[in-house]
């Protein structure tokens, strides 16, 4: 990946978290872009940018506090957490399909 994709993929990640704090705080988050943009893109070297996408989301739907710098050092928790929640609400669709199988037969 270049270091143009990198920074494009970093600004979208910065992008996203703006707009979640401003969705559920009503004003803007006060951020060195120029400084964290180096931290987004560390996430997504790390994690690729689809999970972090995930996990910020995540985040934002079980935390009271949306600092970004508890996202950062936070982020690998967030995307296992969000992947075993994905998982989990999966494994119980198909156990309830089993069982209203069952149940109609």
């Amino acid at each position: 990946m270049t270091p143009q994709q990198q920074a494009k993929q970093a600004s979208e990640l910065l992008t996203l978290y703006r707009e979640e704090y401003k969705k559920h705080t009503g004003h803007g988050p006060l951020l060195n872009i120029a400084k964290e943009k180096w931290a987004a893109r560390d996430l997504i070297v790390s994690f690729g940018l689809e999970d972090c996408k995930r996990a910020l989301s995540w985040y934002f739907k079980v935390n009271k506090r949306y600092d970004w710098k508890t996202f950062t050092y936070i982020a690998d928790q967030c995307i296992s957490e969000s992947k075993s929640v994905e998982d989990d609400s999966l494994k119980r669709k198909k156990y309830r399909a089993i069982a209203k199988e069952w149940r109609d037969s």
